[in-house]
């Protein structure tokens, strides 16, 4: 009996339905994934610390951060790059997680991740020039390296249009971010109950990070107060000389 080479080649390698299955599990997992590591992100971003070693900070101490000296590093990168528009990675890795694990699929994904790029530095730059003395734990700013540098661009292009820049640059960012995350308009209309909620973890970093900015501000102006009040201490007033009274004694009589 003879077997031809070509019926070989079509036999599979699984069983019917086997491989989509695996597929579609494959898919769902890597959707998971991609949620557990936007919140990852942003518990770094929260618990980010000036002082942990990291790429702009040396020392030898154990971070502070949740996660560790590899938290600290990621936070790092992300804050003195784009400052508190980082915290859109989470965002946007959120809903292709979401994506992934409902539809198991993502079309276009590296146009939507060139979008969450556009959405990053037009909040970035957004940012840096509404508010660009606001109190910020990162070295760059509240807009990161990138908001500096776009912000003062249109700042000289712009000048007195200031305003009208960050307003033009936020809602770049609105656009860039609304693509990005991949989601349809339906699900936009579910998830409004939602933003909110969806806020509250990217606010409760910001104003963390700014209240850790302000204690930090004022141990060093305390600091700053007691080197300067030294030469006040009680030990200098004690080598002063002291002033005597003469006493007068009681002649005999």
């Amino acid at each position: 009996m003879t077997v031809r080479s070509g019926s070989l080649s079509r036999v599979p390698l699984l069983p019917a339905g086997v491989g989509e299955r695996l597929r579609r599990a494959a898919v769902e997992a890597a959707g998971v994934a991609a949620c557990v590591l936007a919140l990852l992100w942003l518990a770094a971003l929260a618990s980010y610390n000036s002082a942990d070693p990291s790429w702009n900070t040396a020392g030898g101490g154990a971070a502070a951060n949740w996660l560790g000296a590899a938290g600290a590093w990621a936070a790092d990168m992300g804050l003195q790059t784009f400052g508190l528009a980082a915290a859109l990675v989470s965002a946007v890795t959120l809903a292709w997680g979401w994506r992934l694990w409902r539809d198991r699929r993502l079309a276009r994904p590296w146009l939507r991740a060139g979008a969450a790029l556009a959405a990053m530095t037009g909040l970035a730059a957004a940012l840096a020039l509404a508010m660009p003395d606001a109190r910020w734990p990162a070295h760059a700013g509240l807009g990161g390296a990138a908001g500096g540098m776009f912000s003062a661009a249109l700042a000289s292009a712009l000048g007195a249009w200031r305003w009208a820049a960050a307003l033009a640059a936020a809602a770049l960012a609105v656009a860039a971010g609304v693509y990005a995350t991949a989601l349809a308009r339906g699900e936009w209309g579910r998830i409004g109950a939602a933003a909110a909620f969806a806020a509250a973890p990217a606010l409760w970093a910001a104003r963390r990070l700014r209240r850790r900015a302000a204690r930090e501000e004022a141990n060093e102006e305390e600091t700053s107060e007691t080197d300067a009040s030294a030469p006040c201490r009680p030990e200098a007033a004690a080598a002063a000389p002291r002033r005597t009274e003469p006493v007068l004694q009681a002649e005999p009589a």
